[in-house]
């Protein structure tokens, strides 16, 4: 053993140590009270555990050479394990792999299961081939082909109820009919630095001074200006990106006529970066379009980043494919699944994952936003990407009569892990309510996705006012999102107060020695009621787009457990605080914080139950 073998050991003994700690952390909460940050870093350091167990192992694997000549196709049996619910993987992990089940925390979600999992294969070929052969992967396939061609029985679908045909008649074919032009989108949110809680950390102040003061706001909007980003491109108001935003997006603009100076309320109206020029020299490798062929006729792909103010950043890729022929639901699920696990690959042949791509045009961007954003790959508190299907063209989707295929296709997302009795009844929810009985407009989501349809010929809509529609849906999908990414970031800073029970004397604002902790304070809750009245005013924003936005907003707000600002521990934690230290310390503005957090808590959410409203 070399000297690089030892320290490749010990870094992998103090990696594991490490893993461990974060792991019996993470067991103190429940699946529920997980800090997202927390998840990240267990997940962080794991990944750096896999690459080190992968670089301790090289050696010996290299004596085997059979075994490099084994394919191991993740993308396969990804998909394969995608018919397996958590308490199945468990299992199949504690008999066949207790490496893989000895680094299951508790609350761990199914598809942090899997990636595990599939990381352990991808470093170890055994693995691989002992995972294949549990599946019989050959005598599957050929089990999945014999289905197909049979009719679709109880046994297949045991939630259809054949005795209503009209509702539930599934075509034995599984073929998604409705539309042969297809776009899947997929976005996921990632935090930024607080332009307005850290203000010192600002390097570019023209956007600063276009949030945060008026003048430079209308200027901004009026010239229809935006910030050069260099080889980037221009960073500008989504207002400007493209005209078909206009009418969805001009209503968000705040009413300046009444303010002035720095007194500028904020909005969720978000800048819009292109990123689509910067990977056209790259090809993007999807094999599910190289295996159907000419079947896929048109194939569009385009990329963006978004940035909400305060520090909420949104990457989206978009695929449109228009197909020869009705597509089916498994070839639709693989692409969503590829999407995710996307590379691109350069002229010299040389590949790259999309997720490094976008890491590296974030950290580009960053640096030139901010002077020292001191914010880490494991800290941005990625969230799960969430998926769109958006049926297009001419859209003939009769949604009553396939049910049951909609419900799998929304199953077989990888980060739904809803119930198929519990989307069957969302969809026939959906179904039954105006929006789609009079408007035609058929807009479900569900827990990691959203499904679009547009009927353009009940009703004689035109297809651009048909794109208009599906175009402002997956707007308001964004911003639902991320409201309640916002929701979410503020109040696992306050959170955190609570859980260290921090505040102490050394917060108060006599500390002239020291101002950073209470400055740090003030500017959290102040920038944080600035965020929940930008929040509060999405309401009205989508009210002038129509009743189906609305519909679809108050859905989708609902089904993701908003916070509660009036029962949160955290705020009363600080506000208790804030009264209690108003005793020894006559300071006006340990009164005006506690008024701020008053504040807060008063602002009604932008939807609520139809019986609370």
């Amino acid at each position: 053993m070399n000297i690089n073998d030892k320290q490749f050991r010990i870094d992998l003994d103090n990696a594991r140590r490490a893993l461990a700690i974060l792991e019996d952390q993470m067991a103190s909460y429940s699946s529920q009270e997980i800090p997202v940050s927390l998840r990240i870093q267990v997940e962080n350091k794991r990944q750096e555990v896999a690459k080190l167990e992968k670089r301790v192992d090289m050696p010996l694997a290299r004596q085997d050479s059979s075994e490099f000549n084994f394919n191991i196709d993740t993308a396969e049996l990804r998909a394969y394990l995608q018919h397996l619910d958590a308490i199945e993987i468990e299992s199949l992990c504690l008999d066949h792999f207790p490496i893989v089940y000895d680094k299951f925390a508790r609350g761990l979600r199914r598809d942090e299961m899997i990636n595990l999992l599939l990381a352990h294969c991808r470093n170890n070929v055994e693995a691989a081939q002992r995972l294949m052969a549990l599946f019989q992967i050959s005598e599957t396939q050929t089990q999945i082909e014999r289905n197909r061609a049979e009719p679709i029985s109880k046994e297949v679908y045991p939630y259809i109820d054949t005795s209503q045909p009209m509702t539930h008649d599934l075509d034995a074919d599984h073929v998604m009919y409705g539309s042969r032009i297809i776009q899947i989108g997929i976005f996921q949110m990632f935090r930024m630095a607080d332009l307005l809680t850290s203000p010192q950390t600002v390097k570019a102040w023209e956007f600063y001074d276009a949030i945060t003061n008026v003048s430079h706001m209308r200027r901004v909007f009026n010239n229809r200006s935006g910030f050069d980003l260099g080889g980037l491109g221009i960073l500008r108001p989504v207002i400007q990106a493209c005209e078909k935003y206009d009418r969805f997006w001009s209503s968000a603009l705040p009413d300046l006529r009444f303010t002035s100076g720095n007194d500028c309320p904020l909005c969720f109206l978000p800048y819009e970066l292109s990123l689509s020029e910067h990977f056209g020299k790259y090809t993007a490798v999807i094999p599910s379009l190289e295996r159907i062929g000419q079947s896929a006729k048109n194939i569009q792909m385009a990329a963006r980043l978004r940035i909400y103010s305060p520090g909420t950043g949104v990457i989206r890729l978009g695929l449109t494919v228009e197909f020869e022929e009705f597509v089916d639901i498994a070839t639709l699920s693989q692409l969503v699944m590829e999407l995710e696990d996307l590379f691109f690959v350069d002229p010299e042949g040389n590949r790259k994952p999309s997720d490094d791509f976008f890491i590296d045009n974030i950290d580009r961007i960053c640096r030139l936003i901010f002077c020292d954003e001191s914010y880490l790959h494991g800290q941005r508190c990625w969230m799960p990407p969430s998926v769109e299907y958006s049926f297009r063209g001419e859209t003939v989707l009769v949604p009553e009569r396939e049910i049951g295929d909609l419900v799998q296709l929304l199953h077989l997302i990888p980060n739904n892990q809803e119930s198929i009795d519990y989307l069957t009844r969302r969809v026939e929810k959906i179904l039954r309510e105006s929006q789609w009985q009079k408007n035609r407009i058929f807009a479900v989501p569900v827990q990691g996705a959203a499904l679009f349809a547009v009927d353009q010929r009940s009703i004689n809509r035109s297809k651009r006012k048909t794109l208009e529609i599906l175009g402002w849906l997956s707007d308001t999908h964004e911003l639902i999102e991320a409201a309640l990414y916002a929701q979410r970031a503020f109040i696992e800073e306050i959170d955190n107060l609570y859980r260290t029970q921090l505040l102490d004397e050394s917060w108060l604002p006599e500390k002239l020695n020291d101002q950073r902790n209470f400055n740090y304070l003030e500017s959290l809750l102040r920038t944080m009621l600035k965020v929940m009245r930008a929040i509060a005013c999405i309401r009205p924003h989508l009210h002038k787009q129509g009743g189906s936005m609305m519909a679809f907003a108050r859905d989708l707000w609902l089904s993701n457990e908003p916070v509660d600002f009036q029962s949160s521990p955290g705020l009363t934690y600080v506000r208790d605080w804030l009264t209690k230290a108003q005793i020894t310390c006559d300071e006006k503005k340990l009164s005006e914080l506690e008024s701020i957090i008053t504040k807060i808590q008063m602002i009604p959410p932008p939807f609520c139950k139809k019986s609370q409203e």
